[in-house]
């Protein structure tokens, strides 16, 4: 390599350096200028649950895909989408239904209940699925798993009422309006 070569080659590296630092100041700015709560990773909620979710999928090293392709594994691996999540961990939140031991009120614990709602794995393939395979360090013992799960899948069945209260009454609402409109 010659020696003309190596400033342009730093020049590129100053370069990419600057436009990695371009998308991090905007992403900075509209931290401060939005209200949206940061959470984890610094980032939107959606962008939080993605990252939480690849962390237990044990996906977190790999590049990211689209979000349609992030969007369907995460369906795939948890049965329902980002949005469905972060709107249960809302709901819980909003109606006082978060598991009240401290430590316990995680958005990964409630990915943990919706895993194990979609698959109903036994315990030994769960506890792998949330911290790694049962001979890791990183395991998550069985009576950690069923402490930190069953009182999410309790929470998000008090959920019922509220959810499905609300989604009848907008029905009753909408056909009592369209029989007094077209009845005689």
């Amino acid at each position: 390599m010659s020696a003309d070569n190596e400033p342009a080659k730093k020049r590129r590296r100053d370069g990419t350096a600057a436009a990695n630092a371009a998308p991090a100041a905007a992403n900075a700015a509209r931290a401060t200028t939005t209200s949206i709560p940061r959470a984890q990773f610094g980032l939107t909620p959606a962008e939080d649950m993605y990252h939480l979710g690849r962390q237990i999928e044990r996906r977190s090293g790999m590049k990211m895909g689209t979000f349609a392709t992030e969007d369907r594994k995460f369906r795939e691996f948890f049965g329902g989408s980002v949005f469905v999540a972060l709107a249960a961990w809302r709901l819980l939140k909003n109606n006082d239904l978060l598991p009240e031991e401290s430590g316990m009120q995680a958005p990964q614990y409630l990915l943990w209940a919706m895993f194990f709602m979609k698959n109903y794995p036994k315990e030994g393939p769960a506890c792998g699925a949330a911290g790694g395979s049962t001979n890791s360090k990183n395991a998550v013992d069985p009576k950690t798993w069923r402490k930190y799960v069953w009182p999410y899948i309790y929470a998000l069945s008090d959920l019922e009422g509220p959810v499905v209260s609300l989604f009848m009454f907008c029905i009753c609402i909408k056909l009592q309006t369209h029989t007094l409109l077209f009845t005689d």
